[in-house]
């Protein structure tokens, strides 16, 4: 294939060895680039974890541990997600709370879509939905799930299904993983005024590892993308109307 995945799909981990980035390079391949090695020695260093990985259905892979990864791919039928844990042996496996979001279906699989992260110590995953409210969090470990709800109610597949494509949700469109909490970027628009560029009113919703609510900051600009300093108490974002990059300091606001 000639596809190349987004930069911002690397799934960035460190330990006592230094920082990784792992990616699946749509060819079948999960490949570990040692950060801090390429650093020091100038010289580009990477292993190749897994190998003949299905691309069927535009899977993905995200990393648990050495040997085993998680998959998110479409479904046969092509109305909702399976996700299954595959180890270095090819053997794969699913736990009690994949099995239940495998089940979900709806005429317009898109309405499942959802971001993916992988919490540090790469025992919690949490999905996001891409048009739905709700985060979905499970553990890789134990038999921990939860379903968070976002707003007043949780909203009906079957009334979202008959919205227009254009007139439907978008809510996270960003997320990221920190050591005691993820992040997420909710836009609270529409696919339509989103692809038009209309302003959105961006808030950085704050939740636990343990699915608890922490904190929400609405920011003052149309943001898409972010991060955060967690050492230095700094909010990056990206200004969807200008692409400039602003900082916040976030050391009053912050208790997390």
């Amino acid at each position: 294939t000639l596809y190349r995945p987004f930069m911002s799909w690397f799934d960035f981990t460190e330990d006592s060895d230094g920082v990784k980035a792992g990616l699946f390079d749509y060819k079948g391949n999960y490949i570990k680039y040692d950060i801090t090695r390429t650093i020091a020695t100038g010289r580009l260093t990477w292993e190749c974890m897994m190998d003949s990985l299905s691309i069927a259905s535009g899977a993905r892979y995200f990393e648990i541990d050495d040997g085993r990864l998680v998959c998110r791919r479409k479904n046969s039928s092509n109305t909702g997600y399976e996700r299954f844990i595959i180890n270095d042996k090819g053997e794969k496996f699913t736990n009690r709370a994949m099995e239940y979001l495998n089940s979900f279906s709806s005429s317009e699989s898109n309405l499942l879509a959802t971001l993916f992260l992988v919490s540090p110590d790469r025992r919690t995953v949490a999905e996001l939905g891409s048009r739905l409210n709700v985060i979905q969090l499970y553990s890789v470990a134990n038999d921990f799930s939860c379903t968070i709800a976002v707003g007043d109610r949780l909203q009906n597949l079957k009334s979202l299904e008959a919205i227009s494509p254009e007139d439907m949700p978008k809510t996270y469109y960003d997320a990221k993983s920190y050591k005691d909490f993820f992040a997420a970027l909710n836009l609270n628009t529409t696919i339509k005024d989103l692809d038009l560029g209309h302003p959105v009113s961006s808030e950085l919703q704050i939740f636990s590892w343990a699915g608890d609510p922490v904190a929400s900051i609405p920011l003052p600009v149309s943001a898409l993308y972010f991060d955060i300093d967690v050492d230095e108490n700094q909010l990056y974002v990206v200004d969807a109307a200008t692409e400039k990059i602003l900082r916040y300091d976030i050391d009053g606001i912050r208790e997390w």
